[in-house]
């Protein structure tokens, strides 16, 4: 190759190396001041499915008049892996992906936070003054039967992977915090695509610590299965007809079936009492949570936004009929079906529509590419 083309394709190489640096630099500066809303892509996701099962009941007048919106709201946050740190070729992945809407980053990649971030996130938490509280007290509260600390908060872990013992346990530890941590049944200590999963022993050793309670993911409604309409969450497939659980009676049964499943798994290797349910997704509907509480869910967690508030004592009365004892009473009893093949029967619906909604618990997703100011922001709201 003659000097002078050689030479010409070094300074095309030194020029095209520095417009990159200067883009890559000017990137992080904007990332870096005005961090993207953390929350925006992950609602219109959650949206969309919701109107894809033809959830038109959910927020469309039935909250109305529904909280006690002069109390104060109890943020619960939702987790799923964690990192060690990022690497110089993980974030250059991440600011292509952000800003040049390049396909660079895998499933697990918007969801991975540094170790790092999430101490500062916890350090925060205690300096602030939070108290970390379980969904179970958050559903009773709501209902009037406990009161809670001046400002709670609650953590909670989705899927199991093995990062939540490695760096989520140790810092939770270290400030006196406890989580929940919701597990796939069927995916117990396997390669669950990316996903490391922990194994029974993990899950006891956890429980048995104090700071993790451990409940249900599913048993195996966390994947989509190809349909006429596309890819879409198995039970979604199955409540549009599009889908057919194998054995099941109807897609009801095929739902409860697995949520009992998982809910008995949990409980004969792990212990406790298991009563809270991730919806795969992070979404249900009325038709849904109503199968979800006759298999004995008294906690249904979403991605819907916004903080949880106390029920107005008055419209929890008027709406049913009955005192808020007798309405707590009325779900236990549709939470233990008379019948024991979940296969040949179809689950009974909830008496009152206004059970599905005072069940559901909503949660603020934590990103990777969230700030600690807009984490603090949220958790104040």
């Amino acid at each position: 190759m003659p000097n002078w083309t050689r030479n010409a394709v070094t300074r095309g190489e030194v020029v095209l190396l520095g417009v990159f640096s200067g883009v890559v630099a000017l990137a992080a500066l904007i990332l870096l001041t005005h961090p993207p809303a953390p929350l925006e892509g992950v609602a219109k996701s959650a949206k969309r499915q919701e109107r894809m099962v033809e959830s038109s009941e959910r927020g469309a007048g039935q909250r109305k008049g529904l909280y006690d919106k002069s109390s104060s709201g109890v943020p619960v946050l939702c987790h799923h892996y964690l990192r060690e740190k990022t690497t110089p070729i993980q974030f250059l992945k991440i600011l292509g992906a952000l800003f040049f809407n390049l396909p660079l980053l895998d499933d697990m990649d918007p969801w991975t936070q540094t170790a790092t971030t999430f101490e500062a996130q916890m350090a925060y938490l205690k300096k602030a003054g939070y108290e970390t509280v379980d969904l179970a007290d958050v559903v009773a509260w709501q209902r009037g039967l406990r009161e809670l600390p001046p400002k709670p908060v609650v953590i909670t872990f989705d899927d199991g992977d093995r990062s939540v013992v490695d760096y989520a346990y140790p810092v939770l530890k270290k400030y006196g915090f406890k989580a929940t941590l919701f597990v796939v049944t069927s995916t117990i200590g396997q390669k669950w695509d990316r996903v490391n999963c922990l194994g029974w022993e993990d899950l006891r050793r956890l429980r048995e610590s104090g700071v993790f309670s451990i409940q249900s993911h599913s048993h195996d409604l966390h994947r989509k299965v190809r349909t006429s309409e596309g890819a879409l969450p198995i039970f979604v497939a199955a409540k549009c007809g599009l889908y057919d659980f194998p054995g099941a009676r109807s897609w009801e049964a095929g739902v409860y079936d697995d949520l009992r499943t998982s809910r008995s798994l949990i409980e004969q290797n792990v212990g406790g009492d298991v009563n809270s349910l991730a919806w795969p997704y992070g979404f249900g509907d009325a038709a849904l949570d109503s199968v979800a509480a006759s298999a004995g869910y008294t906690a249904l967690c979403t991605l819907g936004e916004g903080t949880n508030r106390r029920f107005r004592r008055a419209s929890w009365i008027e709406t049913a009929g009955k005192s808020i004892e007798e309405q707590w009473g009325a779900v236990a009893t549709v939470a233990t079906p008379s019948y024991s093949d979940s296969t040949r029967a179809t689950p009974k619906p909830l008496g009152q529509r206004v059970f599905w909604e005072q069940l559901e618990v909503r949660r603020y997703t934590i990103t990777a590419r969230m700030s600690l100011g807009t984490f603090e922001k949220l958790v104040a709201e």
